[in-house]
């Protein structure tokens, strides 16, 4: 019997930002080198809605929106290079303890794979506030999941040809 573990699911946390993009990459380049299924995951974080009624419901279509156009792209750049995908749009307060919780229930995800920032500022920190809280709360509850971590690098540079070979573009 075997002790070497398995890729089974490579688990990408996409906003539709820069880094994320890259992280996309990673995660299809990765997926598709060991044979794993892809599942993509989105938050719409309820928190950023405003505080009126008329005004809520309309920004947080816009979110839904875009983060649903952003999973459908996900899933077209997956399904070209031939993956077996998932994706899960979530809403909640906590962004970071959604993509946890997703993990800590779905024990197939064997790799997670983050943009070293997200949507928010990204000028004064190493990592964005979400990756940092993801990487923490998965090592405090011991979970078994590698954790990558992609930075954004210009499309067709060096480093994006070593982290996402022919799909750097």
């Amino acid at each position: 019997m075997s002790s070497e573990a398995k890729i089974q699911q490579v688990m990408v946390a996409v906003d539709g930002s820069p880094p994320s993009q890259n992280a996309l990459k990673y995660a299809i380049f990765t997926a598709s080198k060991f044979g794993a299924q892809l599942v993509v995951f989105s938050v719409v974080e309820q928190e950023k809605v405003g505080y009126w009624q008329f005004v809520d419901e309309h920004f947080k279509k816009e979110l839904l929106d875009k983060a649903k156009e952003v999973i459908r792209q996900a899933e077209a750049q997956a399904t070209e290079q031939g993956l077996s995908i998932t994706s899960e749009l979530v809403e909640g307060a906590q962004p970071y303890q959604e993509i946890v919780d997703f993990v800590e229930k779905h024990s197939g995800i064997t790799t997670l794979v983050m943009g070293d920032h997200g949507v928010g500022l990204t000028d004064r920190h190493l990592l964005g506030s979400t990756t940092e809280r993801v990487i923490r709360l998965i090592a405090k509850k011991g979970l078994p999941v590698a954790v990558t971590v992609v930075p954004y690098v210009a499309p067709g540079s060096p480093a994006c040809q070593l982290y996402a070979g022919p799909l750097c573009t």
